[in-house]
């Protein structure tokens, strides 16, 4: 014998509202995201500036390093080169420090999508957003690190500088030679933030393969 179930105005009532409420969030974790992606672009933009060869800054330091390590010149001209080197190296130190100020609203941005992520209701599955959540905060991890290579790089350029500064001018066989000797290292950590600037596209393209089907 079949037993027939009835269903009343209150429970039609009642799923109603749980599909309104879960349509509701789900159209806000999207909202939260977008506030999201428009921060992240900007970090991601920000995080290019330091490293790309048509950077005006970057190319200027280049310039007057290549200068004072490898141009025949007198130890006046030599010093007036780097004071301007450490001048040019604070404009540097701005476009890194960019990349913290505007990560501090990524990182608020991405704490709102996990709230947003966290309400939606039992008729949407949480683990999309889950994935979007994760590949965001792997995105702002290499961007970080990224950073902080560039300041590392700043410094060891200042040091430079300051050495020739200390040295009025002077470029001494010995200091030539301990430069020499850390080119391994400089060279190894150009090749990891390289190495991070792929490893950035790969995950922005999973990003991006992930939301399209949100």
């Amino acid at each position: 014998m079949t037993k027939k179930i009835k269903i009343t105005g209150g429970v039609i009532v009642a799923v109603t509202v749980a599909v309104l409420y879960a349509l509701h969030s789900s159209n806000d974790f999207q909202k939260a995201y977008k506030t999201y992606n428009t921060l992240a672009k900007k970090h991601v933009e920000a995080a290019y500036i330091p490293g790309v060869p048509d950077n005006p800054v970057r190319q200027k330091l280049n310039g007057i390093l290549s200068q004072v390590l490898a141009r025949p010149m007198s130890p006046k001209e030599r010093l007036s080169l780097a004071e301007q080197g450490l001048a040019a190296l604070k404009e540097g130190e701005k476009q890194i420090d960019d990349i913290g100020t505007i990560g501090e609203k990524v990182q608020t941005a991405i704490t709102y999508m996990e709230e947003k992520n966290n309400s939606l209701g039992v008729l949407f599955s949480k683990s999309q957003g889950t994935r979007v959540i994760t590949l965001a905060k792997e995105e702002f991890g290499i961007v970080a690190d990224i950073r902080g290579l560039s300041y590392r790089a700043n410094f060891h350029t200042a040091e430079i500088f300051n050495r020739i500064v200390l040295d009025k001018g002077e470029l001494t066989k010995a200091y030539s030679s301990e430069l020499n000797s850390q080119i391994p290292a400089v060279e190894e950590q150009f090749n990891k933030r390289s190495a991070l600037y792929e490893q950035l596209k790969s995950v922005i393209g999973r990003m991006e393969k992930e939301v399209s089907t949100m």
